[in-house]
């Protein structure tokens, strides 16, 4: 289809996804915006990608920040514009609609940085099932009869082995004031529809200072450094070459046993070592998975089956193969089954 010069045309594959993502990160660094629409099988191409960026710039549904970059990438944050289109899709959040008053606040620009990393150190490692943001979670608490008591970071499900598990996930980047840490632990004590929390913090001092603030609470809490929870997750990529065996030596070495099924249920039920170790064990107990699948994805070249969706036999997008190479379903398959709580089947 030809458009007369000049003229701009939103698309619904293409420009939607983009502006969601921008949207419900708040704040989103140009590199980070081009792996999460990777990892949705949404886009393939660098090129068009940037392309994509340069026309949403210069009809303002998105803004660079000046003087502001993560790891050498621009960053952006969603425009009036830009809500107005995604509402014009069916794309509405009540937390951030373009009526509103408030936009994105600049001071929480790293904060929301940070989240995408740990969302992306997640994906990257076959971990993420799905991450429910907060401007997503604020819109549910606003609208539902049985809200959250807290608006979380965010909302994820993970793989631990062939299970999904939930937990709701804070980052915290400064220290609250006695008082509204009051606040925060009732909210956890009266939460039934979280299991667990993730606390992450930048550094160790925080951690323990918010630790001691919480406590004491019935509620089960996991407790960790940023960098060490997404360091342990990168951690992984070079293991995949085949050296399991160190990780389950450093398990074993930290419990004297062996036994996958001593892992404790939720992470921080014995402290913060204790969350470590739950993490060790689920990234060999997935790293294992990972290996058997990989093997599996080439047998199926042997049988001339790679690429095509296990569910609906239709071809699997490139975009979802560059990303997980040893995906069974396409992205669609993968949600409806998700949804379903079908869990056996893991890409």
């Amino acid at each position: 289809m030809r458009y007369s010069r000049g003229s701009f045309l939103i698309t619904a594959d293409g420009d939607i996804p983009l502006l969601r993502h921008v949207r419900n990160s708040r704040f989103v660094s140009h590199q980070q915006l081009f792996e999460l629409l990777q990892y949705d099988a949404r886009v393939s191409s660098r090129g068009t990608f940037n392309w994509r960026m340069q026309r949403l710039l210069k009809t303002r549904h998105i803004e660079k920040l000046e003087a502001v970059f993560w790891q050498g990438s621009s960053v952006y944050t969603i425009t009036q514009d830009g809500l107005v289109e995604l509402e014009s899709q069916g794309e509405f959040a009540i937390a951030l609609h373009s009526r509103t008053r408030q936009m994105p606040d600049r001071t929480q620009v790293f904060h929301a940085l940070e989240l995408n990393a740990i969302r992306l150190s997640l994906a990257r490692n076959a971990l993420l099932v799905s991450w429910q943001s907060q401007v997503e979670i604020c819109s549910t608490n606003m609208t539902s009869g049985a809200p959250y008591q807290k608006d979380y970071d965010a909302l994820v499900k993970v793989w631990i082995g062939s299970e999904v598990r939930e937990f709701a996930l804070e980052y915290e980047r400064s220290l609250k004031s006695a008082k509204q840490y009051e606040k925060v632990r009732a909210a956890l004590e009266a939460e039934r529809r979280v299991g667990c929390v993730l606390y992450l913090t930048p550094d160790f001092d925080l951690l323990f200072a918010i630790l001691f603030q919480l406590a004491p609470i019935s509620k089960r809490l996991g407790f960790a450094t940023a960098r060490s929870f997404r360091e342990q997750l990168l951690r992984m990529s070079n293991r995949l070459r085949g050296d399991v065996f160190d990780l389950s030596e450093e398990a074993c070495h930290r419990t004297g046993d062996c036994n996958l099924s001593n892992l404790p249920l939720h992470p921080a039920d014995l402290g913060t070592d204790a969350f470590e170790q739950q993490i060790t064990f689920a990234l060999l107990e997935n790293e294992g998975q990972t290996l058997a699948e990989t093997a599996a994805a080439l047998e199926r070249i042997d049988q001339n089956a790679f690429g095509q969706c296990e569910e609906c036999q239709v071809e699997i997008p490139a975009a979802r193969l560059q990303a997980l190479p040893y995906a069974r379903l396409c992205i669609d398959c993968a949600r409806m089954l998700e949804r379903n709580g079908i869990a056996a089947e893991r890409w």
